[in-house]
């Protein structure tokens, strides 16, 4: 840092972790130190809760208060149900989507988070589970266009764990098994976490599976001891079927869970249609009752692990414990059983929303650093054909090429030189390795693309000394803004096509927990003689298979390829998926011999219509969130 304060906080970036029972919105403040934000009631989270209440929409724990006296006006959990377009939440003859529902909260997170600040939020970070589809990710990324907000990237939410584990608390290159316990979902990743890169190896896990889980069978076991109490067996089912009693119920049984993590027994008093019992849940009664549950995330986990050992990864040297969820003891202590290590809890309800901040601040960072180089090459009439986005990624990967050799980008400056590892015969002067590393990064450079521009050593360097001068964050920070980030494919992608006995399949092209940016092709031959056309199915699936059924799996776009005339059987037909950063798909099918081609950026089925969409953000604009 070269003084206290930044001096251009304009474009800065925050981190949201948009939950399933709980949100939380973090940034990283000028001494580059990720912190949440509290919102108005001085809490780091806010419940994931919206209340309807005529023209107002309540978020937050004032929603969780009306709960139990007007359960009809409170939705709870809406993120289990990103992704079905069948979802709605009615009140007032107006249905409001799973879109809208996500909006609001986001809205109370940014409002209350300007107000604390004093500063206008416009760009942000919004995380997802990793397993997330194309459909989910475009939920999300529209609810935060409907909250007004610049949605700068989708982010999975154990790798944003990751980078506030690898940035704050990491001193050696680790491969870090992130268990991801929400309110709501189940998350297990591999990632190999490196100081130029953060790599994911494998994910998987549950959209219907989280502590609100938990939550019920704490419900349950107390309608059986309610039923017990009364000597009416019916009474359990009474009690489980009325819905304002649920809604209460589950309150009190998030707060004897939060108990039972630390104690040996929860009471939970509660009154139905006119009696009164105090029920006394034991510990062992509850893990008991939930032991399935946790069950499910280890094979959750072993399933991850298989496919990592495919990759050739066997071993993993931590287990870090993220989500609320997480506190139960009986997760550690599983976990220590399966595989033999002591997990570690890691900020569980704060990490995911810091690290999305900090992902935030390194494309803040980047962004600036890439201005500035363009700048300078327009300045110096060097021919620009690369476009921001382009030469922003090749930075990366000149960032992460250089660091894997010795001299490392760090070397470059003098202030920030590390020690290395030398053998027999090489200069330790600083000097000898700057010049090492200068000329080793601008063969870098030139290797790296035939389309990438002359980019001189010298231009970053004066570019990487103007951003730390212009936002008052170091010239180490700077450099590290250009750590490579590489995800997976969160689901596999292919098309209908016959087999070789004549049955539909769905076969892959892009399969799951391929490195993304993905792009793979694939050939197929027309079926029938005289084709004038052939209809693209695209299809999404959970499969790691080369080739699945129908069943197991969903349609997300159609395309049709038109041939300028009759085509004969077995006519080639190439057929090419590119998966990017974001999760988006674009679908390219060509056929060689007349030159036909068909493209087409997958547009998702289960988000709203660009009509419903104006509309949204039409009737949130007559809203007021509080």
């Amino acid at each position: 840092m070269t003084s206290g304060k930044t001096k251009d906080p304009g474009g800065r970036i925050y981190g949201i972790d948009l939950g399933t029972t709980y949100s939380a919105i973090a940034y990283v403040n000028d001494f580059g130190v990720p912190k949440i934000i509290p919102n108005e009631e001085g809490h780091s989270s806010t419940p994931s809760a919206v209340c309807f209440d005529g023209d107002r929409i309540i978020v937050g724990a004032r929603a969780l208060e009306r709960t139990g006296e007007h359960p009809e006006n409170v939705v709870r959990f809406a993120k289990r149900f990103i992704g079905d377009p069948g979802y709605k939440a009615s009140h007032g003859g107006r249905d409001f989507s799973v879109e809208e529902l996500s909006s609001f909260i986001l809205r109370k997170l940014v409002q209350d988070a300007e107000k604390h600040l004093k500063t206008k939020i416009q760009d942000v970070v919004i995380t997802c589970p990793a397993y997330f589809g194309i459909n989910e990710r475009e939920t999300t990324k529209i609810a935060g266009e409907i909250a007004g907000l610049n949605v700068r990237q989708i982010i999975n939410e154990p790798t944003a764990a990751a980078i506030a584990y690898g940035t704050a608390e990491m001193e050696e290159p680790q491969l870090v098994l992130i268990y991801d316990l929400g309110g709501g979902t189940f998350d297990i990743t591999m990632i190999d976490i490196r100081p130029e890169s953060i790599k994911v190896i494998g994910t998987g896990g549950d959209p219907r599976l989280g502590g609100k889980d938990w939550d019920e069978r704490i419900v349950q076991v107390f309608a059986r001891e309610f039923a017990k109490s009364t000597g009416r067996p019916g009474d359990e089912k009474k009690l489980l079927n009325d819905r304002r009693a649920q809604s209460e119920l589950m309150l009190l049984a998030e707060k004897a869970k939060k108990i039972l993590c630390r104690d040996q027994k929860a009471d939970i008093s509660f009154t139905f249609q006119g009696e009164t019992i105090k029920a006394n849940i034991p510990w062992d009664a509850f893990t008991r009752a939930s032991e399935d549950l946790l069950s499910r995330t280890i094979d959750l986990t072993n399933d991850m692990l298989d496919t990592a050992r495919k990759k050739g990864y066997h071993r993993f040297d931590e287990i870090l414990l993220v989500g609320g969820s997480t506190y139960m003891p009986q997760v550690a202590r599983r976990l220590h059983e399966e595989f033999g290590f002591d997990p570690k809890l890691y900020h569980p309800e704060e990490a995911v929303a810091k690290g999305a901040a900090i992902y935030g601040w390194k494309m803040y960072l980047k962004d600036r650093l890439v201005e500035r180089i363009t700048e300078k090459l327009i300045r110096k009439d060097r021919s620009v054909d690369l476009d921001l986005g382009e030469l922003s990624a090749n930075l990366e990967k000149v960032a992460r090429k250089a660091a894997a050799k010795k001299p490392s980008l760090d070397d470059l400056h003098e202030d920030f030189a590390l020690e290395m590892d030398t053998g027999p015969g090489y200069e330790t002067k600083k000097s000898a390795k700057r010049a090492d590393a200068n000329r080793a990064l601008e063969k870098e450079l030139l290797d790296l693309d035939d389309n990438l521009p002359d980019v001189p050593m010298g231009t970053i360097n004066e570019a990487v000394k103007e951003v730390a001068g212009l936002t008052g964050f170091n010239a180490g920070a700077v450099r590290n803004s250009m750590m490579e980030i590489l995800d997976v494919a969160s689901k596999s992608f292919g098309i209908i096509a016959k087999d070789e006995t004549g049955n539909k399949v769905v076969s892959i092209i892009v399969s799951r927990n391929s490195v993304v940016p993905a792009t793979a092709r694939e050939t197929f031959v027309t079926t029938v003689p005289d084709q004038k056309m052939v209809k693209i199915r695209i299809m999404e699936s959970e499969t790691h298979l080369p080739r699945t059924s129908l069943n197991d799996a969903k349609e997300i776009g159609v395309a049709t390829l038109r041939f300028p005339r009759k085509m004969p059987l077995k006519t080639p037909v190439d057929i090419s998926f590119t998966l990017n950063k974001d999760g988006r798909l674009v679908m390219t099918g060509s056929e060689r011999g007349t030159g036909s081609r068909v493209e087409m950026n997958i547009e998702t089925t289960s988000v709203i219509s660009k009509k419903d969409l104006e509309q949204a953000k039409n009737r949130s604009a007559r809203l007021s969130v509080v």
